[in-house]
């Protein structure tokens, strides 16, 4: 998840550029070594070089054998921590049993983070693979899921023009949606039968339950 903070000194450039360097490496499927992070984040070799063992003496980067840099277990410990302040996933847990008792199918907790979803709880059988669990923790833009088009589906039309302009509907699968035309119309069927269609191959049903949200 990117993050932009207004610099107002040499701290806060400091941890503009940890932010972006872990986004970095969060945001790939392998160990990246130290030249493809600078490349990437346009840093020079020698201040990636001392950030980058800040963050492993820090724990939020691990350096491995081989010289290539990954997560370090701060990040397990942190997610950890924000899972269990999250109200959400406690009110939602009778609720999501009993729909997956119902149906058999996997039940999906997600909320939405910027022009994202996050996926922050999931109950499913022990042998549901990958492709149809969402790992918590997992982000997609909104245009790209089922829930994601729900949160659409309440913008006011200046709100989605922005989000249309930042994320450049920007496809995952050939079933995204992926044009303001597109994007216009599905949103709203949405809100009114609260269903969409998911990635490719899958279906899902999206429902959101206002029991669920924060007392005021």
């Amino acid at each position: 998840m990117n993050v932009t903070i207004e610099s107002s000194g040499k701290n806060v450039q400091v941890l503009e550029r940890a932010a972006h360097a872990l986004d970095v490496i969060a945001g790939s499927d392998q160990p990246l070594a130290s030249n493809e992070i600078a490349k990437a984040t346009g840093l020079n070799a020698s201040s990636l070089h001392r950030l980058l063992w800040t963050l492993n003496d820090l724990g939020f980067l691990e350096h491995r054998e081989d010289g290539t840099w990954h997560l370090g277990l701060r990040f397990l410990e942190y997610s950890n921590r924000v899972m269990k302040a999250l109200p959400v996933r406690a009110a939602a847990a009778d609720i999501m049993r009993s729909l997956f008792e119902k149906t058999g199918l996997a039940v999906h907790l997600s909320m939405r983070a910027g022009d994202s979803i996050i996926y922050v709880n999931h109950v499913c059988r022990a042998d549901t693979g990958v492709r149809f669990s969402r790992q918590i923790g997992a982000l997609a833009p909104l245009h790209c899921s089922s829930g994601g088009k729900l949160f659409l589906s309440a913008f006011t039309p200046d709100e989605l023009a922005g989000y249309i302009t930042r994320t450049g509907l920007k496809a995952r699968t050939e079933k995204s949606i992926a044009t303001r035309e597109r994007l216009v119309i599905g949103p709203k069927t949405t809100k009114n039968s609260n269903t969409a269609s998911a990635a490719s191959g899958l279906r899902s049903v999206t429902k959101p339950d206002a029991s669920l949200r924060p007392s005021r």
